[in-house]
């Protein structure tokens, strides 16, 4: 039967340029079949059609089912990332043969060619001569049943050429073997059938009688089988190590970008708990102000609001315990101090309860007149705050009426002493003085009202008319209670979420608003950048990839020529990207960890916790999958935008 028939086969690559014309061959399934021809004849034209890697512009080749080509080429095409031992097993890797038999397969074929001591050469290292053999032992590694060998001895020696000549005719007793070659003399000699290729056409010059075997070597049915993840990780590894420069600057680049954006991630989504954490630093972090707001009907559109103190229905409605008017009438949030000619706006808070684990230094609030400020006080007014022995004057007047109109003018004067320094940061603040709100009590419980008292029949402090139920919702009580709460944010949503009459105010609460604002508006402008920066990355990777892709043409051309399974192109394709996917996921892991270290030492130099999460797995799970559609869709795309056209050159072309 006829293994191989070329029916009326012509190829041009234009109108103009007819390389074949009207070929007509038949090939039986044994026989050593020589194709001579001068250099430009078309010998290399006809190799491309007999493996596929070309079609017909007419006329048809027809194959047996049970063809497997093995090939050799003009130029040796290894690889000179592997070695001679992975570079003979090349076809068998692809086509997943137990690694038992890929070790006596190597060595049995690299005993035929003479280079068994050459196995664990680096091929780089051997010469021209060397390297064909090479090549033709590679071709010979495969279980095939045609072996098409393209001037497998033009760089060997004629003692050598002869020994190469001799097995391929111990070959072709049992295969189908195609030599193409220009040694006419040899080509005589050896050829079963010799045909010369000349002006497109073939003919026949010499054809004896081919003695088969009784018992012919029976050809397995060709399996579908691929190459292993294993090798095609191993295969991929070896080739980038060999580019390990541009691989490594791709990567560093790349997992820098995500490294930053997973930084970005981990702080926008826990803002909130880095917050609580900044503002738990706050010497009065759980002090709070509310106020009842009443909408007043008017006749016009004009919208007037009342403000007013909360009922004890309303302060267990919200959960607050306990509750105090508040002291601003007396002290007011803002009052300009002067300390040594140095003026300054500073804001009193009142300390109910002191903890003294926010003491940076210092001693905190022993007395009524003690005082403690924060860092940015002590900047402002130029102190020292290892020596806390200045005292500051403060006076302020204020008027205390009753019902019937009767006042008094008091005037609160008090020498403050410095007696801490709090642990908050000075980022995002402002001069804070607290006092004690017991220590001034009992100063107001000292001053007497002599007009009311006189009205009243009765002494009467400033303090009694300010605790007096008949005052409730005088001026003297700014219409305000104070209260202190460990999470006061909580009773600021509750007061939202179901749209209570209520003003819950506080610093900490002012300070968690404008940071967060302020945090998450940079983060938000600086992710878009991030986002840039990745697709900027992810160019930069496909770009690498494609170079890659394209400077290993000759292994896509191989893969092509020793293995029909088309399944060996995703895998090599897919190995690829896991190796960049791996390599960079632990750049990133690395970079965010440095990042994060360096981003925490920022935000304690500003004296805040730290606000960068060691892990969150969540923002790591976003960017793993961000990471994983980058590497694999540019590995993808940039191995699919390989012609076929570059990788028919690579197997024409020379070393």
């Amino acid at each position: 039967m006829d293994y191989i028939r070329f029916q009326d086969v012509s190829f041009a690559y234009s109108k103009d340029k007819e390389i074949l014309s009207n070929l007509n061959l038949s090939l039986d399934d044994l026989g050593l079949v020589v194709i001579l021809g001068r250099s430009g004849s078309g010998k290399s034209t006809f190799l491309s059609l007999l493996n596929n890697s070309l079609k017909p512009t007419s006329g048809k080749i027809i194959k047996d089912k049970k063809i497997k080509t093995a090939n050799s080429f003009q130029s040796s095409l290894l690889l000179d990332y592997l070695n001679v031992k992975d570079n003979v097993a090349l076809p068998l890797y692809l086509n997943h043969v137990d690694e038992i038999v890929v070790e006596e397969k190597v060595n049995q074929v690299l005993n035929k060619v003479g280079l068994l001591e050459f196995k664990e050469r680096e091929v780089t290292n051997l010469s021209g001569g060397e390297k064909m053999r090479v090549s033709i032992a590679r071709a010979l590694s495969d279980e095939a049943n045609v072996l098409v060998l393209d001037e497998p001895t033009g760089a060997l020696d004629e003692n050598k050429s002869k020994e190469i000549y001799s097995l391929i005719q111990d070959l072709s007793k049992e295969i189908l073997v195609i030599l193409v070659t220009h040694d006419e003399k040899s080509a005589r000699e050896i050829a079963d059938r010799l045909y010369v290729l000349n002006d497109g056409k073939l003919e026949l010059i010499k054809s004896k009688e081919i003695i088969k075997r009784e018992e012919k070597t029976k050809v397995k049915e060709l399996e579908k089988k691929h190459i292993t993840y294993k090798k095609g990780l191993y295969l991929n590894y070896k080739y980038l190590i060999k580019h390990k420069v541009r691989v490594i600057l791709c990567l560093v680049f790349l997992s820098l970008s995500f490294s930053f954006q997973y930084i970005g991630l981990n702080i926008y989504r826990n803002i909130d708990n880095s917050l609580d954490k900044i503002l738990d630093n706050f010497y009065a972090s759980s002090l709070a102000f509310i106020t009842k707001v009443e909408e007043v009907k008017t006749s016009s559109n004009l919208k007037l609001e009342k403000e007013s103190l909360p009922s004890k229905k309303d302060l267990d409605l919200l959960g607050i315990k306990k509750a105090k008017n508040s002291l601003e009438y007396f002290i007011p949030q803002y009052k300009e101090i002067n300390i040594n000619n140095i003026k300054y706006d500073c804001r009193f808070i009142p300390v109910i309860s002191e903890d003294k684990n926010k003491l940076k230094i210092g001693k905190g609030i022993e007395q009524a007149n003690s005082v403690v400020v924060n860092s940015l006080f002590i900047e402002m007014f130029h102190l020292d705050e290892n020596k806390l022995d200045q005292s500051f004057y403060f006076n302020h007047q204020f008027l205390v009426k009753d019902k019937s109109d009767s006042s008094d003018l008091c005037n609160l004067e008090l020498t403050f002493s410095i007696s801490g320094v709090s642990k908050e940061s000075t980022f995002f603040s402002e001069p804070i003085v607290y006092y004690s709100y017991t220590g001034i009590e009992e100063y107001l419980a000292t001053l007497e009202c002599k007009n009311i008292t006189k009205h009243l029949g009765y002494e009467t402090s400033v303090l009694d008319v300010f605790n007096s139920y008949n005052f409730i919702n005088n001026d003297i009580n700014s219409r305000t209670y104070i209260f202190e709460e460990d999470n006061v944010n909580k009773i600021r949503e509750k007061v939202k979420k179901e749209s209570l009459k209520f003003k819950v105010t506080s610093k900490t609460l002012e300070i968690y608003e404008s940071t967060k604002e302020i945090v998450l508006s940079a983060t938000k402008i600086v992710s878009v950048y991030l986002v840039l920066f990745i697709v900027l990355s992810s160019l930069l990777l496909f770009l690498s990839m494609y170079s890659l892709y394209e400077d290993n043409t000759r292994f896509l051309a191989l893969t092509k020529i020793f293995s029909s399974n088309k399944t060996n192109n995703l895998i090599l394709t897919l190995t690829n990207g896991i190796i960049f996917f791996s390599l960079a996921f632990g750049l990133i892991f690395i970079f965010a960890l440095i990042n994060t270290g360096i981003g925490n030492m920022i935000f304690s130099s500003l004296n805040f916790p730290p606000m960068i999460r060691g892990i969150d797995v969540i923002s790591l799970l976003l960017i793993v999958l961000v990471l994983l559609i980058v590497t694999f869709g540019t590995t993808l795309f940039s191995r699919f935008r390989i012609r076929d056209s570059k990788i028919k050159k690579e197997l024409e072309g020379e070393d």
